[in-house]
């Protein structure tokens, strides 16, 4: 597969996705990947690929990265991944991911009508945040929907946004791949594709890099719901087919 044009231009897309919006990279490797190959290797390589993403956007935005805010969201998260992994082995997740899709798909409408907020959020909010995160990572692999909407609740420019996904996603994909590879998940033939896909994947980072820095913090805005509704929909679609 390492030939195959197809798997490098879905990394390309994947990381030009991410560096300019500062997530979903996902939403572009699991469907397209799993085309290509077993979901078992495409689980590990897209947190292998997602760790790689973030830490060179982190080298970019870490001036305007305020720790503190992403410090909270991931103390919070911690109980919740266990309140999520008790959930997915003891109930159906199926409702859990009809909820968020419903919610990203119509999200963003209300973002529209209510337009660019005018105050933050109080900060206690980012503990039911992070715990919620925490409890979607752990039941459906699923942890960004409630960071980034708490961040596109925020009156944040596009700049301090982009840098508290890119501290939250940093920390939380190299904390699951180390738990993949305690568990075995990073197999050679994960760590041959990752190494394969880096070229494209650096060029695409690096180019959706280059545009962030060339829009208004309202267009980016705009992206950032075009891209929730996306999600919504493909976690609809999870739903569906699973």
């Amino acid at each position: 597969m390492t030939d195959n044009i197809y798997f490098h231009l879905i990394i390309f897309v994947a990381g030009f996705t991410q560096g300019f919006t500062g997530f979903g990279s996902t939403l572009v490797l699991l469907p397209l990947l799993t085309m290509l190959t077993g979901v078992k290797t495409v689980i590990p390589l897209i947190v292998l690929l997602g760790a790689c993403i973030n830490m060179i956007l982190l080298f970019q935005v870490h001036r305007h990265l305020e720790w503190k805010r992403v410090r909270v969201l991931l103390m919070a998260s911690a109980p919740g991944i266990l309140c999520g992994v008790y959930i997915l082995k003891t109930m159906s997740t199926g409702f859990l991911e009809l909820v968020i899709g419903l919610v990203l798909i119509f999200f963003p409408a209300y973002l529209m009508w209510k337009g660019v907020p005018e105050r933050e959020i109080a900060a206690g909010w980012a503990w039911p945040v992070g715990f919620l995160s925490g409890v979607l990572g752990g039941s459906i692999s699923a942890n960004g929907p409630p960071v980034i909407i708490y961040t596109a609740l925020q009156p944040w420019g596009k700049l301090p946004i982009k840098s508290t996904l890119v501290g939250f996603f940093l920390v939380t994909s190299l904390a699951t791949g180390a738990v993949q590879a305690v568990g075995g998940l990073m197999t050679g033939e994960v760590l041959v594709l990752f190494a394969a896909g880096l070229p494209a994947l650096v060029t695409g980072v690096l180019a959706g890099s280059y545009l962030f820095h060339r829009i208004e913090s309202d267009a980016y805005r705009k992206v950032l719901n075009v891209l929730l509704v996306l999600l919504g929909i493909f976690m609809l679609g999870k739903t569906v087919i699973g």
